[in-house]
């Protein structure tokens, strides 16, 4: 197996491994809510007891329709999740076979480019050696390397664009003003907020149209720029590679010899399309695993559902119960009690274990498609083959290494994982 093979399988066995654990994190959670359902029944049968021992009959008897009342609108909740988490699922598994079966496509094109450079090694070596006499071929190289050059610099421009914007944005999600009036659209139309008038005194004195028009530069404006300016250029070096190819094979007719490079170069163009398609399943892919983090996530009818339930606790019909219990000489309600209190910390328990998981899950989830995104800027651009427009990276080890290294340290760093887009240095 060639280097350039092996670097690439280091590349899928790091999404493999950030996947698997990713959906361990996300079988983890899951058994950890369905245990989190049997202690909250468990709770609510412990209350009812209580309620039998102490509660007159007509405040028992509303007791009982409110606890079946909140116990029902739970599993409602449940049951909707669970729904919602089998489409998304569902979503997710059908993108997956789709992109495996690119995946296949990419690998054999990436065996027959491999293949064939091997092959066209001794035509390379001839006519580089008979074409370095040519003023025509060497003035067009030298436009491909000028061209090369200015795309090398457009990428340290993106680089040093991406740290800038990293800092700055930073400093905007941190300022909680300026983070409750985006939240709320304030400047848009989709502004939607109960506190008009605060909200433009809080906008005029801490400046947020100025720090809104800076943020949207930075998030949409001047990223969209460098993409556009970044294809001109890659469209440029191209039309300048062309010519030099053209050089070429008029030579190798000339010498009634073989060059497989325009083959190789059509293949190169092939699977960057479906690497470009690649890139947009994982997209969709994203987008749905997003929907499952909303999913898991408290939704207003949830928050609605547990404000009901705390209303009940502050009206103390259900800390009355425990209030009465301690108060009394009975065994039987002391006991009833300390199986709550012992509940209750394994609620707790529970709950921390279920979000350790669902961090788990949402970054093991980010470095895979962070892996992907790395995969898909070296197929496109071609790194493993001289000839393709930006030539082979004879260093493509240490760069698929050090970038590895790259994301598996913001991971650490960031415990939300990356809200941005990792620029690779390639």
């Amino acid at each position: 197996m060639s280097l350039v093979k092996e670097t690439l399988r280091t590349l899928e066995t790091k999404i493999a491994e950030a996947n698997s654990e990713a959906r361990g994190a996300e079988q983890a959670g899951y058994s950890q809510e369905d245990r989190l359902r049997h202690l909250f029944k468990e709770r609510e049968e412990i209350y009812s007891r209580l309620a039998e021992m102490w509660l007159p009959s007509f405040e028992r008897d509303g007791f009982r329709r409110k606890n079946s009342a909140m116990h029902a609108r739970a599993q409602e909740i449940f049951d909707s999740k669970q729904r919602k988490r089998k489409e998304g699922e569902t979503a997710i598994y059908e993108a997956e076979q789709e992109k495996l079966k690119l995946e296949v496509q990419v690998d054999e094109f990436t065996s027959q480019i491999h293949e064939k450079e091997e092959k066209n090694k001794d035509v390379e070596n001839f006519l580089t050696a008979l074409l370095s006499e040519s003023k025509e071929y060497m003035e067009a190289q030298a436009v491909v390397d000028t061209a090369r050059a200015r795309i090398e610099r457009h990428q340290a421009r993106v680089a040093e664009f991406e740290e800038d914007k990293k800092e700055k944005l930073a400093r905007y999600d941190a300022d909680g003003h300026f983070a409750d009036l985006m939240r709320k659209g304030f400047g848009t139309s989709g502004y939607q907020s109960t506190t008009h008038f605060t909200d433009r005194v809080v906008a005029l004195f801490t400046g947020f149209m100025r720090n809104y028009a800076d943020y949207t530069f930075l998030k949409e404006t001047m990223p969209t720029y460098l993409k556009e300016e970044g294809s001109r250029l890659e469209s440029e070096l191209d039309k300048v590679m062309e010519k030099v190819l053209t050089i070429r094979q008029a030579e190798a007719k000339n010498q009634k010899i073989t060059d497989l490079a325009p083959e190789i170069r059509e293949l190169i163009k092939k699977r960057r399309l479906l690497a470009e398609q690649g890139e947009q399943i994982d997209a969709k892919i994203a987008a749905y695993q997003k929907d499952l983090q909303v999913v898991d996530d408290k939704t207003p009818y949830e928050r609605q559902a547990l404000q009901e339930f705390t209303d009940y606790l502050k009206g103390e019909g259900l800390a009355r119960l425990v209030g009465r219990a301690r108060e009394s000489d009975g065994d039987e309600d002391n006991q009833l009690v300390n199986q709550l209190m012992d509940i209750e910390r394994e609620i707790q328990t529970q709950k921390i274990e279920a979000n350790t998981a669902r961090h788990t899950r949402d970054e093991s989830f980010g470095r895979a498609r962070a892996y992907k995104s790395l995969k898909g800027e070296l197929l496109k651009g071609g790194y493993d083959s001289m000839y393709s427009s930006f030539g082979r990276k004879s260093n493509l080890s240490e760069i698929i290494t050090s970038n590895i290294s790259n994301i598996n340290d913001i991971f650490e760093k960031d415990s939300k994982g990356l809200k941005e887009k990792i620029y690779f240095k390639l």
